[in-house]
């Protein structure tokens, strides 16, 4: 009986902890995986909607009728280096207290 009860105990802090990283899980680029919208709302009218990080995957939408860029990203050293076939760009880029700053704009993760 005792032994069950050791075993249930492991079972259920594993899954605890399985299910926390992967909540939590960063993209294969260096930043959390998620939807980021802008902190300020009139951005989403005029700039960018919204950016959607999942694995190495970096994709800005923007307002103009469902209009996306989607490229691989790396994130080191505060800088984003963003490639689309032979092409890459460098670009600084902050992530601090769960808010990215990406072209100017401050972005929040969003549910």
């Amino acid at each position: 009986m005792r032994n069950s009860k050791l075993f249930g105990f492991i079972v259920s802090v594993t899954l605890f902890f399985a299910v926390t990283m992967t909540s939590c899980s960063y993209g294969d680029g260096g930043l959390p995986a998620g939807r980021y919208v802008p902190v300020e709302r009139n951005m989403t009218i005029l700039w960018v909607q919204e950016i959607i990080i999942k694995g190495n995957n970096f994709k800005v939408v923007y307002p103009f009728e469902g209009l996306n860029v989607a490229l691989k990203y790396k994130f080191t050293d505060d800088t984003l280096t963003l490639s689309k076939d032979f092409v890459s760009v460098n670009q600084a880029c902050e992530f601090k207290n769960d808010t990215l700053q990406f072209s100017g704009i401050s972005f929040v993760k969003s549910n």
